[in-house]
C-alpha cells in the first residue's frame, strides 16, 4: 500500500513538473531583453528584431496622418517588411530612444508600457514622434518573446490624440 502511494505521489509530482512552465524569467532578464531590443532597433537590424517577435505576434499602431488618425494592424512578417521599407526610405537620420518603462511580470509573461521617441529626417524636415507602446511578452519554446504590441503615436508639438486602441 505504501509503495502504491509513493508511486502515485511521484506520478503526480512528475506531471506537475512537466505541465508547469519550463522557463521563467526575472525582471532583470526582462530588462536585459528590452535593452537588446532597443539595441537592435537603434542599429536598424530587422533580422535581429525578428528574433524577439513571436511568429504569431500582433502589432497594432495608431498614427496621425494629414487625413486623420490611421490604425494599422500587422502580423510579424508585415511589421518587419514595413519597418525595413521605412528605414530604407529615411536613410541614416533615424534616432530611437525609450524614454520611460513600466513593467509587470509574473515570471512567465509580462506587460511593458513604454514611451518611445523616434526622430528622422523626411526630406528636409525633422520629424519627432512619441509612441505610447503597450507590449505583451510571453514564453514560447523556452524563450521570452513579444506576442503583442499596441502603440498610440503622436507627432511632437501636435496635440496628443485621444487613444482609440
Amino acid at each position: 500500500m505504501f509503495r502504491k502511494c509513493i508511486k502515485a505521489y511521484i506520478s503526480v509530482l512528475v506531471f506537475a513538473v512537466l505541465s508547469s512552465p519550463v522557463f521563467a524569467f526575472s525582471n532583470s532578464e526582462l530588462q536585459e531583453l528590452l535593452a537588446q531590443i532597443d539595441s537592435a532597433t537603434e542599429a536598424r537590424d530587422v533580422s535581429k528584431i525578428a528574433r524577439f517577435l513571436s511568429d504569431r505576434a500582433s502589432i497594432t499602431i495608431e498614427m496621425p496622418t494629414p487625413q486623420g488618425n490611421v490604425k494599422v494592424k500587422l502580423n510579424k512578417q508585415q511589421y518587419l517588411e514595413m519597418t525595413q521599407q521605412a528605414w530604407d526610405a529615411i536613410g541614416p537620420s533615424y534616432k530611437y530612444t525609450r524614454l520611460q518603462t513600466d513593467m509587470e511580470s509574473d515570471g512567465t509573461k509580462a506587460q511593458v508600457v513604454s514611451i518611445v521617441q523616434e526622430e528622422f529626417l523626411a526630406g528636409e524636415q525633422m520629424i519627432s514622434s512619441e509612441t505610447l507602446a503597450v507590449t505583451d511578452l510571453a514564453v514560447e519554446n523556452g524563450r521570452l518573446v513579444i506576442v503583442k504590441v499596441v502603440g498610440q503615436m503622436h507627432i511632437k508639438g501636435e496635440p496628443i490624440p485621444k487613444p482609440s486602441i
